[in-house]
């Protein structure tokens, strides 16, 4: 079993540097990194608007780890 990890590791990952060169990063239109980094920004916004100015808010702590986890 450890043997197969191993072997698909071993394949996996030249041939996965191998496409990333010949096709390249996709349009940051396309990429997911892109996707996640617009909205936890909005999220993060959104959840600023909406915290408390001093003191422990917890309900703005849970809403933004609620943002991180979706």
């Amino acid at each position: 079993m450890i043997i197969d990890f191993e072997l698909s590791l071993l394949i996996a990952i030249p041939v996965a540097l191998a496409l990333d060169v010949w096709i390249g990063e996709p349009n940051s239109h396309w990429h997911p990194v892109v996707w996640m980094g617009n909205y936890l920004q909005r999220a993060g916004v959104w959840l600023q608007q909406h915290a408390a100015a001093e003191g422990a808010d917890w309900p703005s702590f849970f809403r933004g780890a609620a943002a991180w986890w979706l």
